[in-house]
């Protein structure tokens, strides 16, 4: 019974964390996967970079790579610079707007994670990074995916459950949905079975 209520409380604290505002926003703002922070990125360290070069870089079409320049030329970060060589090349310089918003843009992710991880060691900080990591294995696994199919799928173990509320019926629709989507290989925008991305009451 302690073993089993051991887990639930990790289970309610994962949710606390994973529903927390800036873990929310960080992990639907994600600056790797955002082509403007990482130009800017790639401008800091390099120079003679071309449209052209972005596009392959990012693995692009010509005319996306046209818009974000032209987003960070507007903002005033970028400018425009041809090549003292061949006038029809025109080289991306960051500017130092551009620089002060990259840095800041770092500073304020960085302190924020300090924050989050606040008197943990680097010990520490690996140990749970390994406990998460198997965890994901553990439900990546295809006899967790069965266990859960057959689970959610049984209609005689849910009917009581139903019967007390219309809710579960309701959430263990979208997670059988969702269930069946991942097992297609269609991500399926899911909230652990609670579709309003709100935290659940235990």
């Amino acid at each position: 019974m302690e073993d089993i209520m051991k887990k639930e409380t990790i289970i309610k604290n994962i949710l606390t964390i994973a529903h927390q505002p800036y873990v929310v926003f960080s992990t639907k703002i994600d600056t790797r996967n955002d082509k403007s922070i990482e130009t800017l990125k790639i401008l800091s360290t390099t120079e003679n970079i071309t449209a052209s070069y972005l596009s392959e870089k990012f693995d692009i079409k010509p005319s996306s790579v046209s818009q974000i320049v032209k987003k960070l030329e507007d903002s005033g970060m970028v400018t425009r610079e041809k090549s003292g060589t061949d006038s029809r090349i025109n080289y991306l310089k960051l500017t130092d707007k551009g620089r002060e918003s990259l840095i800041e843009s770092d500073a304020t992710g960085q302190s924020l994670q300090d924050a989050l991880f606040k008197d943990f060691t680097d010990d520490e900080l690996t140990n749970f990074d390994s406990y998460l990591t198997r965890l994901i294995d553990n439900i990546s696994n295809d006899d967790f995916k069965k266990q859960l199919h057959d689970v959610f799928s049984d209609d005689e173990r849910w009917n009581h459950f139903d019967r007390m509320s219309a809710r579960f019926e309701r959430e263990r629709s979208r997670m059988l949905d969702a269930e069946h989507a991942h097992r297609h290989g269609h991500p399926h925008h899911f909230h652990g079975g609670f579709g309003d991305g709100q935290r659940p009451h235990f």
